[in-house]
């Protein structure tokens, strides 16, 4: 049997093919027994409208695409659920492209998305300026960064600010008898490294302790958390600020496996999404607000699509600090 098409749909409703586009698209409102008839019919032939077609006519790719550095990393898929369950709810698919913190990639995958594959973009960038990519961008094209801000920006920018939370993690080892705090952190030259490195430097000043920039290591894939957390406490650390969630679960790791055991009062200073392992003594965290960024990013957006000269805007949200000391 043929699939059934809208002109079935109005014969067995006893309505006009209008009226069945009215009620399908929410383009105009009906009476309520011409809804339910249509409804009716709709269930009764297995009815499904021809959404490629429906993108078509008006121009739309029912997609949004969602540029991300590091797939692996926790707090991006986290952010990934939030956007896809919002978009699903607007019945939009999410199409996911992984940088791999590579700049060049990010370019390439904005200019192929942004050339009519999607309605919108939501970027977590590698780039510093956003020059670098004005020109791939059409005109009242949406788009919304997020977590990783970006110079010269002309579009929505979601970004966390950790600053509070750092100084009080900070306050607090300070107030543990520690003196020399190592830090380290996710990979050079990155809006978020930067940034976290000038909220340690900052709390530490502000807490009476001196900042020592040898004591700040960066991270790579070729280089392990537990060589760096070496190094750091054989420069007489007794406490270490990791710079993201990747590196706080590796450090908690190497905790528990007692590498830090013999160092009594040891403590970390780490990033989560969440609550994490709040029974462990040592760990204190800086609790990011994922989820909110996700639902900030996806909304916003929707926004933008729907008024592509809704004016740009930053949105700043703030982590909380949470100690696990009993």
């Amino acid at each position: 049997m043929k699939n059934p098409t809208l002109k079935d749909v109005a014969e067995l409703a006893g309505v006009s093919t209008a009226t069945v586009s009215y009620i399908i698209n929410g383009s105009r409102s009906v009476s309520e027994k011409s809804r339910q008839k249509v409804e009716k019919a709709i269930e009764a032939l297995s009815y499904h409208p021809n959404q490629l077609a429906r993108n078509f006519k008006n121009g739309k790719k029912n997609s949004i695409g969602f540029i991300v550095p590091d797939i692996a990393n926790i707090s991006f898929s986290v952010i990934i659920e939030e956007i896809e369950t919002i978009l699903a709810a607007k019945g939009i698919n999410l199409i996911i492209a992984n940088t791999k913190e590579t700049p060049a990639n990010e370019i390439r995958q904005i200019a192929s998305l942004s050339n009519g594959l999607v309605d919108g973009l939501i970027i977590a960038s590698t780039l510093s300026d956003y020059q670098q990519i004005e020109d791939l961008i059409p005109e009242h094209f949406p788009v919304v960064l997020i977590d990783r801000g970006i110079s010269n920006c002309k579009a929505d920018q979601v970004l966390i600010s950790s600053e509070t939370a750092m100084c009080q993690g900070i306050s607090d080892l300070a107030a543990c008898g520690h003196k020399k705090i190592g830090f380290i952190a996710w990979l050079e030259n990155v809006y978020t490294t930067n940034q976290r490195i000038i909220e340690y430097q900052n709390a530490l000043e502000t807490n009476g302790l001196t900042f020592d920039g040898s004591l700040v290591k960066y991270s790579a894939p070729s280089i392990s958390t537990a060589r760096l957390a070496d190094g750091l406490i054989s420069q007489g650390c007794t406490a270490i600020v990791a710079g993201n969630d990747i590196i706080t679960m590796d450090l908690v790791d190497l905790s528990l496996k007692q590498e830090f055991s013999q160092k009594k009062g040891f403590h970390i200073l780490g990033y989560s999404y969440g609550d994490w392992y709040t029974w462990l003594p040592f760990l204190r965290t800086i609790s990011m607000p994922t989820r909110d960024v996700g639902r900030l990013a996806a909304r916003r957006l929707l926004e933008c699509t729907r008024n592509p000269d809704t004016p740009s805007k930053e949105y700043v949200l703030t982590c909380s600090y949470h100690n696990s000391r009993p």
